[in-house]
């Protein structure tokens, strides 16, 4: 549908993909399904991993344990050549910050090749805004 509607090339070289919060899940999670699609990524506040979708305590749906079976495309040898920029930034105080640090040992032991930062501030658009703004310098050089 963006295709047809908006004129911008329509190859993967100038297709990018980024989501701050939530949004960052469905963006890991469509790049994986399809890292044939997009060159750039961006992860603002926000993780790989789904924490709600089958977590009892958070999952409004009931769904079953979801395995995040997605993350298994970060294991192919060929990932990082997908991606010209895979970035991920978060605030110092954001309340997420923990769950941020544990998912660099996920980025580390599947050798995905990132870009990462830490900005002064916490889970808002103080951090996304400057996050935003270095993603799109990295991205239209």
């Amino acid at each position: 549908m963006v295709e047809k509607k908006y004129q911008f090339g329509g190859c993967k070289e100038k297709k990018g993909m980024a989501g701050l919060s939530m949004g960052s899940v469905q963006t890991t999670r469509t790049i994986c399904d399809h890292p044939d699609l997009f060159s750039e990524v961006g992860i603002f506040s926000g993780f790989i991993r789904d924490n709600i979708e089958g977590n009892p305590e958070r999952d409004a749906v009931g769904g079953k344990p979801y395995e995040q079976t997605y993350l298994k495309a970060m294991d192919d040898p060929d990932f990082n050549n997908y991606f010209h920029t895979f970035f991920r930034c978060i605030g110092n105080n954001d309340c997420f910050l923990s769950r941020f640090l544990e998912e660099d040992a996920i980025i580390q032991e599947k050798g995905v090749h990132e870009i990462r930062k830490i900005y002064p501030g916490g889970h808002d658009r103080n951090v996304w805004r400057p996050c935003f703004a270095e993603f799109v310098q990295m991205i239209f050089q």
